[in-house]
């Protein structure tokens, strides 16, 4: 595959792609940072984050795109269905147009999470993507959350993370379709973990039982809350601040947040299990 048409394919910006087109890495390069992005990950993005100057944005867009034709041989290797290839891979638009918002240039910033697509460590299945992990500690059921549940998962379990997209209305239709697809393409029974603030208990504070995010929440338990850091303001404003009187109101989300957090109070990030998906599938 060539890169105009992954561009097409993943209906990446007409700016984008005239920045891209005018980017020139050599054949060289590119092999010499390929070979460092699969051996050695974290010095290549430590390399990246040193250099200056906004072009180093469209620059790995470029280097990410060659990285993506690259992997399409081996989708069709393994059956994988050309819908799902350009879902997982319109991530890439998704980041560059974020990238483009903070800092007005087409490119990417964010290398590791896509490194996970590129890897075929990620795959997109309709509204949500799916990641194959391996738990790294016990997962417990906290009777202060969910009193009516009983969930115990041993470290070394394998489960699917399942990840949210930008972009899109989070349809709770669309969500069961997403977990119908994933059951398809990974094998029945899977165990499901989610970590995010979609899965906070606090927006049962916020937000009216029709709400979809609601929706989406109730087919996990969730078993822990922490507060690491407000993932909450930063998807729902775009940007956190200091001044919280100042964030926008133009939606009933963000009216609804705002008024919480002004009260001082953190929203926090839920971790989620779903055991047996067929209950709702």
């Amino acid at each position: 595959m060539l890169i105009e048409e992954l561009m097409e394919r993943i209906f990446l910006p007409e700016e984008a792609r005239q920045a891209v087109r005018k980017e020139n890495m050599t054949e060289a390069v590119y092999t010499e940072e390929k070979q460092l992005f699969y051996d050695n990950f974290p010095v290549f993005f430590e390399n990246w984050k040193k250099e200056t100057g906004k072009e180093k944005y469209t620059r790995v867009l470029v280097f990410y795109l060659h990285l993506a034709c690259e992997v399409y041989p081996k989708y069709k290797e393994k059956g994988i269905e050309d819908a799902i290839f350009d879902k997982t891979f319109y991530d890439i638009t998704i980041w560059c147009e974020e990238c483009y918002r903070k800092h007005q240039v087409y490119g990417l910033e964010e290398l590791w999470w896509l490194a996970q697509s590129v890897k075929m460590n990620l795959f997109r299945l309709g509204r949500l993507q799916f990641e194959p992990i391996v738990l790294e500690k016990d997962i417990h059921t906290n009777p202060k959350l969910q009193e009516s549940s009983n969930i115990s998962i041993s470290a070394g379990t394998k489960v699917l993370n399942v990840h949210i997209p930008a972009g899109e209305p989070l349809d709770y239709e669309a969500c069961l379709d997403s977990f119908r697809q994933a059951e398809a393409f990974f094998g029945k029974n899977q165990i499901y973990m989610c970590d995010s603030w979609l899965l906070s208990p606090h927006l049962k504070e916020v937000l009216s039982e029709e709400s979809n995010i609601l929706k989406f929440q109730n087919l996990f338990t969730v078993t822990s809350v922490y507060y690491a850091y407000p993932q909450a303001e930063q998807r729902i404003f775009q940007n956190v601040i200091e001044n919280k009187q100042e964030y926008p109101e133009d939606t009933s989300l963000r009216r609804r947040a705002k008024a919480y957090i002004l009260l001082g109070k953190d929203l926090g990030i839920g971790i989620g299990i779903i055991e047996n998906i067929y209950k709702y599938i």
